[in-house]
């Protein structure tokens, strides 16, 4: 029953979000003209078994003229205006013509009232006042013509009423407009307000992943060196270690220490021994490739991380390594070595045994005098 009336009411078209006017247009017409309809009928009727033959055939001639709107509304969304005018028209015809014949019925000008506020709202309130003007002066006129039964009282103030209905009218338009206008002001500034936020939460989260990006970067990263730090380590290893086991290549690793370091610092301070391993860590990435990781182990040790190296290789790495220390004049400390411990993966390998290995090699080449380079 509900689709069945809500058919009806929406004469059989679906109406898009940007028809919402024209879909209570139509809602309206069809509400008014279908009680029109019945109403004319049901009057025609007793009107016609009461002898008032005139009055009781414009009624069921009206009720059908009515029904035809009804489906000349389902015909095309375009008649809706069109259909509207004849409707109004048809409908002041009809209040007339019973303001004229039906004396006997006293109630016949409230008739009136429901055209000016269909007129109202299916034309707006300038359309809507000038059929004011219109029912207003053939209230008057056919007073002043035909005998109504009514007293210039009753003329005057229902003329007034109708004024009052369409000021009332008037008003509730100038109401609904004005929420309507401060309702899309705060959806526009709503929406203004939300795309703000929005770029600054953008803003925001983007300051905050490159905050965390530093912050990562600063917590796997050795603040003298620049080099990767020993917390980076273990990420390293098990990409490589991956990638090795993936692509069955070899994988090495080299231990280094810088001999006699302490005596840098206890001769020439900190600083200086600072500095020195700034310049070691700027020889050891211009030496091997960027895949070559390089880590600060700690104090004056650096682990490297050699991809795609055998024992050969890796011996030849090491010690390409070994002889341009060797034959660098540092700043302020002059010429330095280094030892170097060095193994390559074998199965079943983790990062500490392969650094177990790799320390031993080093210790190795400490006790056999230095400058060399050991594999564990």
């Amino acid at each position: 029953m509900k689709s069945i009336i809500q058919n009806f009411l929406h004469s059989g078209y679906t109406f898009t979000e940007m028809e919402r006017a024209k879909k209570y247009k139509v809602i309206f017409l069809n509400s008014v003209i279908g009680f029109a309809t019945f109403i004319a009928f049901i009057m025609g009727l007793i009107r016609l078994q009461q002898k008032y033959i005139l009055m009781g055939s414009i009624d069921l001639i009206f009720s059908f003229i009515f029904i035809f709107f009804l489906f000349r509304l389902r015909v095309s969304k375009d008649k809706i205006e069109s259909i509207g005018n004849a409707f109004i028209f048809a409908a002041y015809l009809l209040f007339t013509a019973t303001y004229i014949l039906a004396t006997n019925q006293l109630t016949r000008l409230e008739l009136f009232f429901l055209l000016v506020a269909s007129a109202f709202f299916l034309k707006g309130k300038q359309i809507g006042f000038y059929w004011l003007l219109g029912v207003i002066f053939t209230i008057i006129a056919v007073h002043f013509t035909k005998p109504t039964h009514y007293s210039y009282l009753d003329i005057f103030t229902v003329s007034i009423y109708l004024v009052a209905l369409y000021l009332i009218l008037n008003v509730y338009e100038a109401i609904k407009d004005a929420q309507t206008y401060a309702l899309q002001y705060l959806n526009e500034h709503l929406e203004s307000l939300v795309k703000k936020r929005t770029e600054e939460l953008e803003i925001a989260n983007t300051e905050l992943k490159k905050e965390k990006e530093s912050l990562k970067r600063i917590s796997s990263t050795d603040q003298l060196t620049g080099l990767h730090n020993r917390y980076k380590i273990r990420e390293i290893f098990d990409f490589e270690k991956a990638q090795s086991k993936r692509y069955k290549t070899d994988l090495s690793i080299i231990m280094m220490d810088i001999d006699h370091f302490k005596d840098v610092n206890d001769t020439y301070g900190h600083c200086i021994g600072d500095q020195f391993l700034k310049e070691v860590a700027d020889i050891l990435t211009g030496t091997l490739r960027e895949t070559e990781m390089i880590v600060r182990w700690g104090g004056e040790e650096f682990l490297i991380i050699v991809p795609k190296a055998n024992a050969e290789k890796i011996k030849e790495i090491a010690e390409r390594l070994r002889e341009t220390i060797e034959q660098k004049e540092f700043n302020d400390v002059g010429h330095r070595t280094a030892s170097f411990g060095i193994t390559t993966f074998i199965e079943n390998d983790s990062l500490d045994s392969m650094v177990h290995r790799a320390d031993n090699a080093l210790y190795v080449a400490k006790e056999d005098g230095r400058n060399r380079v050991e594999t564990g």
